[in-house]
């Protein structure tokens, strides 16, 4: 589960996985953290969506150095 104690940069390609209450894996993406102004926060930019108790981050890279980990969708 995502804790406060981690912290995400602007471009960092993570991947998530949207985890069911019984823990099962339900959905996994690669997504990118970006800046949102109007939230005034960082989201994740595949269906502009936020942080939430029930994802589970890994960063695998950024949009400045890993940009093909974005081309395998």
């Amino acid at each position: 589960m995502i804790t406060t104690e981690k912290k995400y940069m602007n471009g960092d390609i993570v991947k998530s996985v949207l985890m069911l209450k019984d823990g099962t894996a339900f959905k996994q993406n690669i997504d990118v953290v970006e800046w949102n102004e109007i939230e005034c926060s960082f989201m994740l930019s595949k269906n502009v969506r936020h942080f939430h108790e029930d994802l589970i981050l890994e960063v695998i890279g950024n949009i400045y150095e890993n940009s093909e980990l974005l081309k395998e969708e």
